[in-house]
């Protein structure tokens, strides 16, 4: 069953109004008000004010929309086409015999479950089709479990017809209550990064989630804007780095102000505990050294009077080769303590490297690079284009969801 137009197949989720629930089928419902002359069908699927309104007396509940159905669905609608079980392309041909045909003026009918405030986790899923319309709200009336189709959010790879409903409701159960744990769930069906990169979670297309690498982004796009002088490569640096902006605002911020503190001419006892304490925070394996005041102390000391100014990726080996030298001349009873940090700093550079030492490469090297990421990326392109007709030749019309008629098809 094609999706209708202007309901979200994107993973975005319908809540509406509608009277309390009955308990009498909906279909020999829907008949008792045809032969009373009523109709009991709606006129559109666009939801009125009245389903909208957040504000709602005792008559009224809130509903999930997970799926729609049609009157006089048969068995056959609902089994494997036989070229299925033999896992051959389906949906890429119309069968005349998979069609239903329906008035034009029958809109499919909404398939809810009912907004709860708390729900056990094997409870069963009761499912309602909203008809006869009144005041601009529908009354819910019982549905069978196999007698409709599922929203494409809350589907996944299960096939057979006996296990959809056990399968596919705890997904629907855990989102139709009202909790922080459901609204959780609610967001993760509809992600910031799903809504930046236009994907959802749908069975029916393979979404792969995307892995970052900033570093090689911003360079290749700096090395682009160099080599092209396009100013769309600057546009796009900006979204990216606009992107890792957003994602740092998550991320704690280092308070450790004594460690980060490279100019403080007031510095003292309690500063140096101080830094004990942040050191054994963001390294425990220093522990070892066993730290004292006096330590800290002396390399601060010669840190502001020497001017050494020590990277961030330095600290930890820097502060250990210190606390080793210290500990070395006390050792052999040397009280001279001159040059410490600086001949530490020395062999900590010697030893990892600064980053300034990297060879640059050179324009004849960013011409071949540049151009094998080119011929790679043309490769994946060539190569998702051919995946793509394979998976629209295997899946067919479910690719296809915004089509103004209604058919249903074998599935």
């Amino acid at each position: 069953m094609r999706i209708p137009d202007g309901i979200s197949s994107d993973g975005e989720l319908t809540v509406l109004n509608a009277y309390q629930p009955t308990t009498s089928p909906w279909e020999r419902a829907a008949a008792s008000m045809q032969d009373k002359g009523e109709q009991p069908w709606r006129e559109s699927l666009d939801l009125t004010p009245q389903e909208r309104d957040p504000q709602r007396d005792a008559s009224v509940s809130q509903y999930l929309l997970v799926g729609f159905t049609l009157p006089g669905l048969e068995s056959e609608h609902f089994r494997m086409h036989p070229s299925q079980k033999k896992q051959m392309p389906v949906g890429t041909h119309l069968d005349p015999t998979s069609v239903t045909d329906t008035p034009d003026a029958l809109l499919p009918i909404m398939v809810v479950v009912q907004m709860q405030e708390e729900t056990e986790p094997e409870e069963a899923t009761t499912l309602y089709a909203l008809i006869n319309p009144s005041h601009g709200l529908c009354t819910p009336h019982r549905l069978a479990q196999k007698a409709f189709f599922y929203l494409p959010m809350f589907r996944d790879s299960a096939g057979n017809l006996n296990t959809r409903g056990p399968a596919w409701n705890p997904l629907v159960r855990s989102i139709c209550v009202n909790s922080p744990s459901a609204e959780a769930e609610r967001s993760r069906l509809y992600t910031a990064k799903q809504k930046l990169s236009r994907q959802a979670r749908r069975t029916s297309k393979v979404v792969l989630g995307r892995t970052r690498s900033l570093q090689g982004e911003v360079s290749l796009l700096l090395e682009c804007f160099l080599e092209s002088k396009q100013p769309w490569h600057l546009k796009e640096l900006r979204t990216v780095l606009s992107e890792a902006e957003a994602d740092l605002e998550h991320l704690p911020r280092p308070s450790y102000e004594a460690l980060l503190d490279n100019e403080a001419t007031d510095w003292d006892r309690e500063d140096s505990e101080a830094m004990i304490r942040e050191v054994y925070e963001q390294w425990p394996d220093l522990r070892s050294l066993k730290l004292m005041a006096e330590d800290v102390d002396l390399m601060k000391r010669q840190l502001v009077d020497e001017d050494i100014w020590v990277e961030f990726r330095l600290l930890r080996p820097f502060i250990a080769r210190c606390k080793e030298k210290i500990s070395g001349r006390v050792h052999k009873g040397k009280p001279d303590m001159s040059g410490i940090c600086a001949k530490s700093l020395k062999s900590v550079k010697t030893l990892f490297g600064v980053c300034e030492s990297t060879v640059p490469i050179s324009k004849e090297d960013q011409n071949r690079l540049i151009l094998a990421i080119k011929s790679t990326l043309e490769k994946i392109l060539e190569a998702s284009r051919k995946f793509g007709r394979d998976l629209k030749e295997s899946v067919g019309d479910q690719l296809f969801e915004k089509m103004t008629s209604i058919l249903i098809a074998q599935s």
